[in-house]
């Protein structure tokens, strides 16, 4: 199982899942990301202030675990 997910406090709240901490996008760039002390108010912040994580495309991705192959997808948008 697989978890991307910019927001660091994720990481580790699940033994059984890798966790990519990046942002899935149309191209890959660094973009910020701005963390509210509650997680799920964290987001992408359209400026330079926040955490500098990488924006990377979701087939980038999905070959640097050697996934072929999606059964699930969940998707969290803001």
């Amino acid at each position: 199982m697989l978890c991307i997910e910019p927001d660091p406090r994720h990481e580790g709240l699940d033994k059984r899942k890798l966790v990519d901490n990046s942002v899935i996008g149309e191209c890959e760039k660094t973009v910020y990301f701005a963390q509210h002390r509650w997680p799920q108010l964290s987001g992408i912040y359209h400026g330079n202030k926040g955490k500098k994580v990488r924006m990377k495309r979701l087939d980038t991705v999905l070959e640097k675990y050697n996934i072929e192959k999606i059964d699930i997808l969940s998707i969290d948008v803001e």
